[in-house]
C-alpha cells in the first residue's frame, strides 16, 4: 500500500491510501479536508464568541463604575 500526507488549511494534515483510482481519491481529500478546516472553524468561531461575551461583560463593568465616579 501507499500513502501520500496532504497539507491543507493550518498546520493539518491527512493521510490517504493512493491505491485507487484518481477521481475517488480527489473527491476524498476535497471532502476530508472540508470537514477537518469546517470543524477547526466551527471550534475558532466558539473561541471567538466566548471571547466577545467576555468583554462585553466587562466593558458594562467598567461603564457601570464610571457612572458611579461622575
Amino acid at each position: 500500500m501507499s500513502f501520500i500526507a496532504v497539507s491543507f488549511g493550518y498546520n493539518q494534515t491527512k493521510m490517504f491510501n493512493i491505491n485507487s483510482q484518481i477521481a475517488p481519491l480527489l473527491d476524498a481529500m476535497h471532502t476530508e479536508a472540508y470537514k477537518e478546516m469546517r470543524a477547526k472553524l466551527t471550534e475558532r468561531e466558539g473561541f471567538f464568541n466566548k471571547e466577545i461575551k467576555a468583554f462585553e461583560k466587562d466593558k458594562a463593568a467598567f461603564e457601570k463604575r464610571l457612572e458611579k465616579l461622575e
